[in-house]
């Protein structure tokens, strides 16, 4: 079972567009631009923040977090940097990693400059916490 029920939706093709599955839409990019298929994308759950509930894909080999508009995943908050992170997806592992941001970054409360990450992981980014899941499927039942 799903916890946010999702339908498609197009937008307009756009390099900085978030892929972002909001309850009850799913927004984000042309197929073609993304590196894996719904379902069996990681993705993260907004878990405390101003977007909570936001659920984003990583569909992109890599995204960029910050405060500038052109990031993937733009955050307006003054504790994250204009270029404040990166995702990187490859060969089913994802890795989040620090670009020198004024306030860092954190995975599971450990200030971190990289890390692996593993499903359930928290990702914090300015008072933005994520939760990481492998899958982008919020709830399964087995």
């Amino acid at each position: 079972m799903l916890l946010f029920p999702t339908v498609n939706h197009q937008l307009k093709k756009s390099p900085n567009t978030v892929p972002l599955i909001l309850p009850g839409r799913t927004l984000g990019l042309d197929k073609e631009e993304t590196t894996a298929s719904e379902g069996n994308t990681p993705c993260l759950i907004v878990i405390s923040g101003k977007n909570l509930g936001n659920k984003i894909l990583l569909n992109r080999q890599t995204m960029r977090v910050g405060r500038a508009s052109a990031a993937h995943i733009s955050l307006n908050e003054g504790t994250v940097s204009k270029k404040h992170a990166e995702f990187h997806t490859k060969n089913k592992q994802t890795i989040v990693k620090d670009l020198q941001s004024k306030n860092g970054l954190y995975v599971n409360e450990v200030k971190v400059v990289g890390s692996i990450l593993k499903d359930g992981d928290l990702i914090r980014i300015g008072t933005t916490v994520f939760k990481f899941l492998e899958l982008d499927t919020v709830e399964r039942s087995d």
